[in-house]
């Protein structure tokens, strides 16, 4: 009897080991993590929408491109600023290793080739 319940105790944590390393090495996230950086991102001032989130995993650690739509009158400075804001709001809450942040000015929203 013992056998068998150390034997389903294995079996359930090399599925959920196998679970986790498949996510990872695919480069998958949950909807729910990408949702709450959105979440986050847009409560930053200044932020008038986002272009994107992508998030890979580098090792045990997580790095992101974020494409964030910003007011087309802001400056080079303040852009910079709201870019830095993103980016460490995202490293101090999720303990993300680095988050790479592009500006692009709202009007260009609409636009499909506007964002790379």
């Amino acid at each position: 009897m013992a056998t068998l319940i150390v034997g389903c105790l294995i079996l359930h944590s090399s599925i959920s080991i196998f679970r986790t390393t498949i996510m990872r090495l695919s480069e998958g996230f949950d909807p729910k993590d990408i949702q709450r950086y959105s979440e986050t991102i847009s409560a930053i001032p200044g932020v008038l929408g986002i272009e994107g989130i992508e998030p890979r995993w580098l090792g045990d650690q997580i790095v992101m491109k974020i494409g964030i739509y910003l007011d087309d009158d802001t400056d080079l400075k303040t852009a910079y600023a709201i870019g830095e804001k993103v980016e460490h709001n995202l490293m101090e809450k999720y303990d993300i290793l680095d988050a790479d942040v592009m500006s692009y000015p709202v009007s260009q929203k609409d636009n499909p080739h506007s964002a790379d």
